[in-house]
């Protein structure tokens, strides 16, 4: 295993060279273009003006000592153009688009938040589909595993292609395609995934000192947003999968389904949940906190916003969250609320620390940028950010083991929550 991973992080060293050694192209073709427009508009109006990027709704007037590409910039940018074009080894194997896509890209990168990025047209689309709760794809949740450099494979969905080729839990792919994965955005390699429905994606995977390949058949994929079920002594359980456009209509529909079945007490399961839509999870908190203040979120100018409950739906019997490490953002929403509320226990280990707000800018071309706009704070005005919610019964996951053949998975987690909701019933 040492051996072959060394020899693959070798290879990814080099591949990440070449990487670095053609962006600097990348900001090279599009200097011309820059470079026209602002002496085109310098000729046309007698005075610079900065060519605005990012058009969305009002555009914020930005001072000419807070401009970054003057004139003097723009002109350093051609010249490297000029170097490039003229001496780069490489410069046949970059297209134009790929060019001006990593300009935009490099600029929003070089701001250093891993949570502010710009995506392209095709990104933008596909992230739309998945905020649907439907996209074309192999049905596998993803985290990105960046001491590796690859992406782990949590859990594959029931009778998708993922799972009926043979992927499992734990893979790490470091290469789609003919892409090898570094320090990507994992939305960017989520993108490469998925694809048009019936077409194929190679995956390369290392698991247990083993180098596999697998070839996976896209298709329609519909994500599970919420699963739910009633454990013994009337215990109702809701596993909140990820938050989207679907969810918080689905959980009070399980809710309701489980009063009907007579719930007596509610765990509701946030592990492994990364977050997802910010509106679906104030829904969900709607339907069930006492009436108060949400989540508060402040922004760059200092500006204070408050969600908050009326209580007219406040869930009136026992209940328990269960959450781990990857429990992020509206998740760590979800957690911090009930808390502070003190309506819920929370079981389980320390949450991600995610405590900031993304906004989505669609722009003219129908890319998008994510900007990290504000930061949220718990209603007792706890921050979330590098400290993650701490729970009030403090437990590690035991992974699944099967002990006999026809026993069912062990999950600590899960039952210490049954036992804490058996101490309230």
């Amino acid at each position: 295993m040492e051996n072959r991973w060394s020899d693959e992080l070798d290879n990814r060293k080099t591949s990440d060279a070449n990487r670095v050694f053609k962006k600097g192209v990348l900001i090279g073709t599009l200097t011309t273009l820059l470079c026209t427009i602002v002496l085109a508009v310098i000729v046309f109006l007698g005075g610079f003006v900065l060519p605005q990027f990012f058009v969305v709704g009002e555009t914020p007037v930005v001072e000419e000592s807070e401009q970054i590409l003057t004139l003097d910039s723009m002109e350093k940018l051609h010249e490297i153009e000029q170097i490039l074009r003229e001496d780069f080894l490489f410069m046949d194997q970059v297209s134009d688009e790929e060019l001006i896509e990593g300009i935009f890209r490099g600029f929003v990168n070089a701001l250093g938040d891993p949570y502010t990025a710009y995506f392209d047209q095709e990104t933008t689309e596909r992230l739309a589909e998945s905020r649907r709760g439907s996209f074309f794809g192999i049905g596998a949740r993803l985290i990105m595993n960046h001491e590796l450099n690859a992406v782990e494979i949590l859990y594959t969905f029931d009778d998708s292609p993922a799972q009926n080729v043979g992927l499992q839990s734990g893979d790490l792919i470091i290469q789609v395609d003919d892409r090898v994965i570094t320090d990507e955005d994992i939305t960017e390699v989520v993108s490469w995934i998925r694809g048009e429905i019936g077409t194929t994606v190679d995956l390369v995977i290392f698991r247990n000192s083993e180098r596999l390949v697998f070839t996976v058949e896209r298709a329609n994929i519909q994500v599970p947003s919420i699963r739910h079920e009633m454990l013994e002594r009337n215990i109702g359980y809701i596993n909140v999968i990820e938050f989207d456009m679907r969810t918080s209509e689905q959980f009070s529909e399980a809710l309701s389904l489980l009063d009907e079945e007579g719930m007596e007490g509610l765990i509701i399961d946030l592990r492994n949940n990364t977050g997802g839509s910010l509106p679906a999870v104030i829904e969900m908190l709607q339907n069930i906190l006492p009436a108060g203040v949400i989540v508060t979120m402040e922004d760059v100018h200092g500006n204070v916003g408050e969600e908050v409950s009326d209580g007219r739906n406040a869930f009136n019997r026992p209940m328990v969250v269960l959450v781990n490490g990857l429990s992020a953002s509206a998740s760590e929403i979800f957690a911090g609320a009930v808390q502070d509320h003190g309506v819920a226990t929370i079981v389980g280990t320390e949450t991600f620390g995610k405590g900031l707000v993304q906004r989505v800018f669609t722009l003219s071309d129908g890319s998008s940028m994510h900007v990290t706009i504000a930061e949220y704070f718990t209603p007792n005005r706890q921050r979330i950010t590098e400290h993650g919610i701490i729970p009030d019964v403090v437990i590690e996951f035991d992974h699944f083991q099967i002990l006999e053949e026809d026993e069912e998975p062990a999950d600590a987690q899960l039952d210490k929550a049954i036992e804490v909701m058996r101490s309230k019933l």
